[in-house]
């Protein structure tokens, strides 16, 4: 058949496969395969799915010869689901939120006009009920033209019976029916009937929930009661605990509801999906859901995910009440009492992350650690990605290394490594704040490709790794590659909890625009609001709005009215100066009070407070934040004309980032640094040093502002290109400020720059610079006002 669409004259065949999830068997798989991957010109595919395949398919999507559908796709949005349910059905997502959209939508419909109870057992004539309009009574009608002639009356009765389970299993047919099911399933599917098998024996099938609800309004309510209650019972001694609880709740039996749905988290501590029983507890009673701890606490971390930060500790405190109350009851099982604290500790320690209160994190991982044999292989690989994750942004770098090589160990359990993608980043974050570099981009850029590779172009959960790739990406001076991947994926990582990296992707992209001289875009991103609220973003637009002040101040916009009220804590009177606890948002506020202080001229207050956190990054190990507080000292002993020392830190600056890559800080300074880094090119640094250092004067050549060139002789050719910059605007009548907004620098800098301009031209006031240059260039310039050297502060 394909062979002779292809050879068709001008045609592009579609092959169409639907339902391969079901294609299991090795050679079936590899037939497959073959078909798609070797795809010939003219054929397009179409992959219809009810899971994800574990075959290489990116490359297909991507150049649009593959198009796959997932029951993602096909899930009603909200505007759909209300548009469904706007006759006065309430609805509050958690029946629709996981299912397909016009199976559901029939189920909802057939639900809403169910008809008065039936005498009988069923009854196969009748009619299901016939509220339905529109495109409802067209599949009704499909129904009950296409599907029903086509059975016998003994599979009609069965399906109408089975229409009670969710799944319905051969081997429980007989219990339940006292009917031999398997050949009268196969009977069905054979015959169209819409169920699929969920495995390769046709051994369990799911009926479609619209087809479904088609038939069970069929069978009588006090049949559909005594069969649930069988249903119920037999799903509970096969420890189907999910199937159960829901059959449960359709009989009314809240109370037996929770106990199963408490019972299937207790038997898969660690669920690594627990949407579907969270769905099924929405539905219990609160009085009754609320005595259940398992539950609480698993609506807890649901809760903490979507940043509702405030009803998640209220839970967590009832929970606790629970818990504390079975302890001293002395009739519960020590050990179960064991794992629901361990369960509490956790969720304190999740909620913890997400509030960005590190210390309190640390305290309960480090609870954990101490009972990590009775934790399950993810939740044990999510926790000890939190520690790494908590002590990174505390500059805790003891025991990464180790927590990272027992969290692989376990990854390998798992039934997907994506589970351990926030283990990746963390760790390569770790790697990279130590000195780690090249060690650091390489598992992210290959945590990235395999996550592109299975899960298709930009992945949601690729954000988290790709702005940790991007922040490195920056520091080592790949701006654009660093760009690209925060125009992709910036987006989609405040959907995560983790504000570290929520902060590093607003300053990161701010940083990339402000230096390309795009101020209004740079500052907009630092001062937009947040996807979601919540506590959670109070303390990112505190960070945010530390980095806006410190861009404000670079510029030289203090008369701005964004500069009329400085962040909070944030003040000359009180110097931030670092603590046991500090971390990289205690240290970005400092640096910011650094900043003020540097632009007030107040440079012995500010080399004072630099040189703690120099000493305190060197302590902790924090290698990049090293290399920083170095370069800052360097500038500030410059500024203080005190050369020598400010040499001293610039070297030692280039010895610790040379291995390392870490450029941005020396590329943000390179105005004031540039010469002294000349010097230390031709020093006695070894090669690879020196080589580092030519890089960045070489970048900075690059991309130096100037506007236009001007031909000048000595002495004017000793100058730097930015030193030309300068010379010409104050030729040009230009002031200080009006300098450094156009060069992007500050005031304190132009004026820096100067005074080392009129040292080497053995000159005195502001006028004379346009003097000379128009001497030697034979040209006209038009300036202001004479300023005299001694008025320019």
């Amino acid at each position: 058949m394909l062979q002779s669409l292809l050879t068709a004259d001008g045609q592009i065949a579609t092959l169409i496969i639907d339902d391969a999830d079901h294609v299991s068997a090795s050679s079936e798989m590899t037939a497959l395969l073959a078909t798609i991957i070797a795809l010939p010109a003219k054929l397009r595919v179409v992959l219809a799915s009810r899971r994800e395949l574990d075959v290489p398919l990116a490359r297909h999507e991507a150049n649009g010869d593959l198009l796959r559908i997932t029951p993602v796709d096909m899930l009603f949005d909200k505007d759909e689901r209300n548009a469904l349910l706007g006759d006065g059905m309430s609805d509050d997502g958690s029946e629709t939120d996981t299912l397909l959209g016009w199976p559901l939508g029939f189920a909802l419909q057939a639900r809403m006009g169910a008809s008065a109870p039936r005498s009988g057992e069923f009854d196969i004539t009748d009619a299901a009920p016939r509220q339905l309009s529109g495109n409802w009574r067209i599949i009704e009608d499909y129904f009950s033209e296409e599907i029903l002639p086509a059975l016998d009356g003994e599979t009609l009765e069965f399906l109408v019976k089975a229409s009670i389970l969710q799944k319905v299993k051969v081997e429980e047919c007989g219990e339940l029916f006292g009917i031999d099911g398997a050949g009268l399933l196969r009977r069905a599917y054979l015959l169209g009937v819409p169920l699929w098998p969920d495995d390769f024996e046709h051994q369990c099938y799911t009926i479609l929930p619209a087809f479904q609800q088609f038939l069970r309004a069929r069978l009588s309510a006090c049949r559909a009661k005594e069969l649930g209650a069988k249903a119920c019972d037999l799903l509970q001694r096969s420890r189907d605990y999910s199937g159960a609880s829901s059959m449960a709740l359709e009989l009314g039996e809240h109370e037996r509801a929770a106990e199963l749905i408490e019972r299937q988290m207790k038997s898969d501590f660690g669920l690594r999906d627990e949407t579907r029983l969270l769905t099924l507890a929405q539905r219990i009673n609160p009085d009754v859901r609320n005595a259940y701890p398992r539950i609480l606490l698993a609506q807890t971390q649901a809760l903490i995910f979507k940043f509702e930060f405030e009803q998640a500790r209220r839970l967590l405190e009832s929970a606790r009440l629970i818990v504390e109350r079975k302890a001293g009851d002395g009739q519960s099982d020590p050990a179960e009492i064991r794992t629901l604290e361990m369960l509490l500790l956790h969720r304190e320690m999740v909620l913890a992350l997400g509030q960005h209160d590190l210390p309190a994190a640390q305290e309960r991982g480090n609870k954990l650690l101490s009972g990590l044999d009775d934790v399950p292989p993810m939740q044990c690989v999510m926790l000890l990605a939190s520690l790494i994750y908590a002590q990174q942004e505390l500059y805790i770098f003891r025991g990464a290394d180790r927590y990272y090589a027992q969290a692989k160990k376990l990854v390998a359990s798992l039934d997907s490594w994506i589970w351990s993608v926030p283990l990746e980043t963390f760790y390569a974050r770790h790697l990279f704040q130590t000195g780690r570099t090249t060690a650091a981009i390489d598992l992210l850029e290959a945590t990235l490709k395999r996550l592109v590779e299975e899960l298709g172009p930009r992945p949601v959960l690729g954000s988290i790794a790709a702005i940790a790739l991007a922040e490195m990406k920056f520091e080592i001076g790949e701006v654009d590659e660093a760009d690209q991947l925060l125009i992709g994926y910036s987006d989609s990582i405040e959907h995560f909890g983790y504000l570290s990296l929520i902060i590093a992707a607003r300053v990161t992209r701010a940083r990339i625009l402000i230096l390309r001289g795009d101020y209004d875009e740079g500052f907009a991103i630092l001062e937009r609001p947040a996807i979601a609220a919540g506590e959670l973003f109070e303390s990112l637009n505190r960070s945010l709005g530390v980095e806006r002040y410190y861009w404000l101040l670079r510029l030289s916009r203090e008369d701005t009215p964004r500069l009329t009220a400085p962040p909070s804590g944030l003040s000359l009177s009180h110097p931030l100066e670092p603590h046991s606890s500090a971390g990289k948002i205690e240290e970005a506020q400092a640096g910011t009070w650094i900043q003020l202080a540097r632009v007030s001229r107040r440079f012995n207050e500010a080399i004072l407070v630099a040189q703690k956190w120099q000493r305190y990054s060197e302590g902790v190990g924090a290698v990049r934040s090293n290399v920083r507080w170095h370069i800052t000292l360097a500038c500030l002993r410059t500024l203080a004309e005190e050369p020598r020392f400010a040499m001293r830190h610039l070297r030692r600056a280039v010895k610790l980032a040379a291995g390392c890559h870490y450029r941005a800080a020396f590329l943000s300074e390179l105005d004031l640094l540039r010469g002294q880094l000349m010097i230390l090119s031709d020093s006695d640094l070894d090669e690879a040093e020196k080589a580092f250092v030519r890089s960045i004067v070489g970048v900075t050549e690059k991309k130096a502002v100037v506007e236009d060139t001007i031909d000048l002789t000595l002495p004017l050719g000793t100058f730097s290109s930015r030193e030309v910059a300068i010379l010409r605007l104050v030729a040009k009548g230009h002031t200080n400020r009006e300098i450094g907004v156009t060069l992007g620098m500050t005031e304190g800098t132009v004026k820096w720059y100067l005074h080392r301009i009129y040292d080497v031209l053995g000159i005195r006031r502001r006028s004379q610079v346009a003097m000379i240059i128009s001497k030697l260039n034979a040209g006209s310039f038009e300036f202001g006002e004479d300023a005299d050297l001694d008025d320019m502060d």
